[in-house]
């Protein structure tokens, strides 16, 4: 039976809520092709500050499995952040 307390149950979430955020982002702003807008994006260095807007939602999201004693969930949602940490340093610093 799946657990709804586990490290995967709040990695999917942390992993999915920035991306939604971004392409929330993506429809009010952009007005041509979802490539363009990530080509855009990376060029004008803007792509890490919209996943780190993204990122944000990801406290929310974080505090609310605390509040419902979910502390495995929890933890799940800090590995989805790190793997924007990641991302950001990447674009950011080595790319």
């Amino acid at each position: 039976m799946f657990k709804k307390d586990n490290i995967l149950f709040g990695l999917l979430p942390g992993l999915l809520t920035p991306l939604v955020i971004a392409l929330m982002l993506y429809k009010f702003w952009a007005i041509g092709p979802l490539s363009e807008f990530y080509r855009l994006s990376i060029q004008s260095g803007n792509l890490t500050k919209l996943l780190a807007l993204g990122c944000f939602l990801n406290l929310a999201v974080f505090f609310l499995f605390i509040r419902m004693d979910r502390l495995r969930s929890a933890q799940g949602v800090i590995f989805g952040t790190f793997f924007y940490v990641f991302v950001t340093v990447y674009f950011l610093f080595i790319r």
